[in-house]
């Protein structure tokens, strides 16, 4: 068995532009319960009563839209958080790059979460519950911030962190690209993948 994550193409990143609003928080992903975006909601509104600068957009359609949507209204931060629903793929890059940090609360051990490789292209740093494949993607203190699953209270603390240090943000995300590069790169995928062929092809297990 051989795990071969996804890899990212950075070309053509310089003619992408950025959208009006910008440095805010940003989700990006379907809007069902394994994702976690209740819990996402419930750590804003800690964070968000600390610094009401904060402001969230979450980009995705799901069955749990409509319960978020309550959800938001409930917690009293309709004015904050913006719901965009699906944005083409032709789009989405602006979006990433007008962000300040992308959130990942998936409760659920996903393999091999696409969000944070995006995250990594665009250099924004990423706060997650630590599940799955976030545990090899996101180096807690690196290029962003793991939190254990299911604690509101510090994914919180992390927004509000990330929110304050201009400069602590900035270097994750350079952190993150810099891991992207070296590790989930297009050559760096091909490579792996051409290996695993010719290894399977000569019988002799997979070359390094």
């Amino acid at each position: 068995l051989v795990y071969l994550p996804h890899f990212q193409d950075f070309s053509n990143l310089s003619n992408i532009g950025y959208i009006k609003d910008k440095d805010y928080f940003l989700f990006v992903g379907r809007l069902d319960k394994v994702k976690g975006v209740d819990y996402l909601l419930k750590a804003f509104k800690i964070a968000h009563e600390r610094d009401k600068s904060l402001r969230l957009v979450i980009i995705g359609e799901g069955l749990e839209r409509g319960n978020l949507e309550e959800l938001v209204s409930t917690l009293k931060i309709n004015k904050y958080v913006k719901f965009l629903g699906k944005v083409n793929s032709s789009d989405i890059g602006s979006y990433y790059k007008s962000s300040k940090v992308v959130v990942i609360p998936s409760i659920y051990p996903e393999t091999g979460p696409l969000v944070a490789l995006e995250a990594m292209k665009y250099s924004r740093p990423i706060i997650a519950f630590g599940v799955g494949g976030l545990l090899d993607l996101v180096e807690n203190g690196f290029n962003g911030f793991l939190v254990k699953r299911f604690d509101i209270n510090n994914f919180a603390d992390k927004i509000l962190i990330l929110s304050k240090d201009k400069r602590l943000s900035i270097n994750m995300g350079k952190n993150g690209r810099k891991m992207l590069e070296e590790k989930w790169s297009k050559d760096k995928h091909v490579g792996k993948l051409i290996n695993i062929y010719m290894s399977a092809i000569l019988n002799t297990g997979v070359i390094k």
